[in-house]
């Protein structure tokens, strides 16, 4: 996936494998996951979620995905792409 094509429309969507899922907090102190996925063509991608979407599991069942026994193919539509100093920041 061409994320620096895509950053001009400021709306992605990914699929990819999951790799892991980070817990952290931002500099305001708000707590939010970073899931990293790998895309078809071998990219890995990070997408951050805030604690409204990582803990609620209608729209993110976290436990599912890290407890699944084959590879878990993970797919997220209008992902906001952000440029923060020069780095590509894709937020759900």
């Amino acid at each position: 996936m061409e994320i620096e094509a895509k950053k001009e429309r400021r709306i992605v969507d990914f699929i990819g494998i999951y790799l892991k899922l980070e817990d952290k907090t931002s500099k305001k102190g708000r707590p939010y996951s970073v899931l990293t996925l790998r895309d078809i063509s071998n990219q890995d991608m990070s997408i951050a979620l805030w604690k409204e979407i990582a803990t609620s599991t209608h729209r993110f069942n976290r436990r599912n995905i890290e407890t699944a026994t084959s590879p878990a193919i993970v797919a997220f539509t209008s992902l906001k792409v952000n440029d923060q100093n020069g780095n590509v920041f894709i937020c759900c």
